[in-house]
């Protein structure tokens, strides 16, 4: 014989549960998220750092050679240095490839048997096709 019993389950223990499961669901998306964002502002700073240290590299390079040079004799020096240099008037140009498609210039003249530095600037090179 046959018993007709309704096994059911109790309200009390599902919702619970759902609720539970929606949680963990929730906290489980923001760590995602969260891990996303940390990871993108990571790279950020890794890039910002290697731009800022080819920088700082790159300008200490232009003042190395800067502080070699004497005013007397300019032309020979920068040539004996084998340093490719652009003259306009009494300008001199100074110009030291970067890695990320800039480059550094040092601007200096000579004044009163002296070398003064006008500026240094940074330059977009572009890409190959000069854009």
């Amino acid at each position: 014989m046959r018993t007709n019993k309704n096994h059911i389950l109790p309200l009390g223990l599902g919702i619970p549960t759902l609720f539970a499961l929606f949680v963990i669901l929730v906290m489980l998306m923001l760590a995602i998220l969260t891990y996303v964002r940390a990871n993108s502002y990571y790279v950020s700073t890794i890039r910002q750092m290697e731009f800022t240290t080819d920088y700082y590299e790159t300008k200490a390079n232009l003042m190395d050679i800067y502080r070699l040079l004497e005013p007397k004799h300019l032309d020979e020096q920068l040539k004996k240095m084998k340093i490719d240099y652009t003259k306009k008037e009494n300008l001199y140009i100074i110009e030291e490839d970067m890695n990320n498609g800039t480059a550094l210039q040092l601007l200096f003249h000579k004044q009163n048997d002296e070398i003064v530095i006008q500026t240094c600037q940074m330059i977009d090179k572009g890409d190959e096709n000069g854009n």
